[in-house]
């Protein structure tokens, strides 16, 4: 229930009332009306400020070490970034004023009030092995060796981290500035230097998954909490999720590989009991074309209309499973 709040961006009452409504919710859940009551919103709040106690953190890590066990190692380059989460900016409020602990900044010529959220990815997986939440205000550069797991060799970024390799090598000696550089100096454009950020940044864009991940498909655009503290569990919880949600495709890859493995030494010993049949040439079996043409049709699907498929990830005490988009969630009152 706590998972589901995040995929679908609910408030407390919100959920309930979403598991009330949805059968499908119910039964991933785990929830027959017939023999319990859907838990209400007082619950789950409770439950959540019991992750408050850095809890959420240990999630993160503990998703990261699963993750690891099943192949997904971490590599020797890593990749930083950071974006902002708004927060409300009203006065309105009992106390007249607005949340102490975020901040304002300017980004570019627009103002943004709230947090920002920095994460350090690996740049062979994609996966985000490192978090800190801090004001806005915070300059991308500060929490940069906190971000580094230590063993890099090269550490990514765009041109908020240019030269910084004296903070990098604190945290990994053996690390390698790739990280964007300006490309104005003194009212004139330095080609060169462009085209090797172009290069890096095919890299570097993996980071940009995570985000939009969190942003775009969960709608974790803005803070739900008062404080940097109990919006960093937010933050760590929805990281160790999207960790799941963008590992389900080098999952599916593998078991695909061992499945063409297995074909191939079924091709190569040739049909059984002399029918074709029973072999590789099977004639109900789908074409090549027709395959291309489901995952071509799958990829050209929108964040949105995912909501709804299930996929699974076995962690240590057995199996997780993730709903990222079988249905538009039902609000209040629908």
């Amino acid at each position: 229930m706590y998972f589901v709040q995040h995929w679908f961006n609910l408030a407390d009452q919100a959920c309930e009332e979403a598991l009330l409504d949805s059968a499908a919710l119910r039964r991933f859940v785990g929830i027959d009306l017939g023999r319990e009551r859907v838990p209400d919103g007082t619950t789950l709040l409770k439950f959540r400020r019991l992750l408050e106690h850095k809890l959420g953190e240990k999630l993160f890590a503990k998703v990261g070490q699963v993750l690891q066990s099943r192949g997904l190692k971490l590599g020797t380059g890593t990749i930083v970034d950071a974006t902002l989460i708004g927060a409300p900016s009203s006065t309105k409020n009992a106390e007249g004023a607005r949340d102490p602990e975020m901040h304002q900044t300017r980004k570019g010529k627009q103002w943004y009030f709230g947090m920002k959220l920095h994460i350090g990815v690996d740049s062979r997986t994609g996966l985000a092995h490192r978090a800190v939440v801090t004001a806005a205000n915070v300059h991308d550069k500060h929490p940069l060796p906190d971000l580094l797991h230590g063993n890099e060799q090269r550490v990514y970024g765009d041109s908020a981290y240019a030269s910084q390799k004296v903070l990098i090598q604190t945290k990994a000696a053996q690390a390698r500035d790739f990280t964007n550089q300006r490309v104005r100096k003194g009212g004139w454009i330095d080609e060169v230097q462009r085209a090797k950020n172009r290069n890096k940044s095919k890299v570097r864009a993996r980071v940009e998954h995570v985000f939009a991940v969190l942003k775009r498909l969960w709608g974790f655009n803005k803070v739900r909490y008062r404080g940097l503290a109990k919006n960093a569990t937010r933050s760590f919880v929805a990281l160790g999720l999207a960790n799941i949600y963008l590992a389900r495709g080098d999952h599916c890859m593998r078991k695909s590989v061992h499945s063409g493995q297995a074909a191939g030494a079924m091709a190569a010993r040739g049909p059984a009991n002399g029918s074709a049949e029973h072999g590789i040439d099977h004639p109900h079996a789908p074409k090549r074309s027709d395959l291309r043409q489901n995952t071509l049709r799958a990829q050209r699907l929108p964040w949105m209309a995912r909501r709804g498929h299930l996929f699974s990830v076995a962690l240590s005490a057995g199996q997780v499973h993730v709903p990222v988009a079988a249905r538009q969630c039902p609000g209040p009152g629908a």
